[in-house]
């Protein structure tokens, strides 16, 4: 079998097999790479049945790899996956548990992104009981940046904790 020369021709290949579905495991394909790519298709409002067919192959093999992720990685795909509507229970419970624990590490805006992401979400979803200690990071680590963020992002950080409180799940 003949390998293709750039991840283009690669892409190609691997959704020749099936229209409805890229693979994008291969080790062409970077974490960093994909996250970008999300985001871009996200960012450019991405349309159509291919690009949505991609963006849902990208956000499904981001959550298979998150606990590799960067922090910045894990918000860029919340925030992208629940832009584009690709963003589910799994999804979510994936991203959030591999960034609870580096919750104190993040920047300000990769705290309010994944906050904002959570309201993105029916909240017995976004707000479920295996989550909460995750969320209860994020949401500590956030409140102890608030001076940092910028006031986009603090209004984030209000709404999406008066969201969080309102539901009465922390």
């Amino acid at each position: 079998q003949q390998h293709p020369s750039s991840p283009n021709e690669q892409l190609k290949v691997e959704q020749a097999g099936n229209p409805n579905r890229f693979s994008l495991r291969s080790a062409v394909w970077g974490d960093q790479e994909l996250c970008n790519l999300l985001w871009a298709s996200a960012t450019l409002g991405c349309a159509g049945p291919i690009c949505h067919t991609l963006a849902a192959s990208l956000a499904e093999e981001l959550g298979r790899r998150a606990q590799q992720l960067t922090s910045q990685g894990l918000a860029n795909t919340a925030w992208a996956a629940a832009r584009l509507g690709l963003l589910d229970g799994v999804l979510w419970g994936s991203l959030l548990e591999a960034l609870g624990p580096q919750a104190h590490t993040c920047r300000p805006q990769e705290l309010s992104n994944m906050l904002w992401t959570a309201t993105r979400l029916p909240a017995d979803v976004a707000l479920a009981p295996k989550h909460s200690a995750a969320l209860a990071s994020v949401i500590a680590a956030a409140q102890q940046q608030s001076s940092a963020m910028s006031p986009t992002g603090l209004a984030q950080l209000a709404w999406a904790c008066g969201w969080v409180a309102s539901s009465g799940a922390i």
